[in-house]
């Protein structure tokens, strides 16, 4: 399956051509990509889930609990919600990726494996000893604060501009739609956004910093 995306101006919000043909060749393999209903999980069920989880010293995943949503987050990226879908069974909320809890004998949590694209073996985490780091607080930067960041930077021939949208400040790359950024300092922005533009978004974001 080959999907094609021309335009013009600005991409509208949408699923990225990647999850389009994979959407279109399992539909067209007769085992489409299920729905994703939510199923319904206590505050303490999800508690269960939260802990820092690795394959090796430099590759961790942390879970967490946020606003009473499972979210994921890779070390230094951004915050990716994951959605209850079954016993210890949960998607991503954007994409079409797959994240399942591993237990113990005891029925504890004990690991996790994640299925890139619901696909494959998958690859397992387990879980450590290791406190949560502490979860990023947005700051609200007065008016002034704000405008000082406001304008062009420029990275290896990336593009960004910083705007601010109702009271709040925007990241865009040029020909892509703008995403919510967050202040953690008056110098220091974040992303919770997760798409293709993250990793730009971040590089700028820090270089220019």
């Amino acid at each position: 399956v080959i999907v094609l995306y021309n335009a013009d101006g600005t991409l509208p919000p949408m699923p990225g051509t990647a999850e389009l043909a994979h959407r279109i060749a399992a539909h067209a393999l007769g085992k489409p990509y299920a729905e994703k209903v939510a199923v319904p999980l206590e505050p303490a069920q999800l508690a269960a889930y939260e802990g820092v989880y690795r394959t090796d010293p430099s590759n961790a995943r942390q879970v967490r609990v946020d606003q009473g949503h499972l979210t994921l987050r890779q070390a230094g990226g951004p915050v990716q919600g994951l959605l209850p879908v079954g016993q210890d069974q949960f998607l991503f909320e954007t994409g079409l990726s797959r994240l399942d809890f591993e237990r113990d004998a005891a029925g504890a949590v004990a690991g996790l494996r994640l299925y890139p694209d619901d696909e494959g073996p998958g690859e397992h985490m387990g879980r450590t000893d290791e406190p949560l780091p502490a979860a990023r607080v947005t700051v609200e930067l007065p008016a002034a604060a704000l405008e000082r960041v406001l304008g062009r930077y420029a990275l290896d021939g990336l593009v960004l501009t910083v705007a601010v949208a109702d009271g709040k400040p925007t990241a865009q790359l040029t020909g892509y739609p703008p995403l919510d950024i967050h202040a953690e300092s008056p110098d220091r922005f974040f992303l919770t956004a997760i798409d293709a533009r993250t990793v730009a978004l971040t590089a700028i974001l820090r270089c220019s910093g």
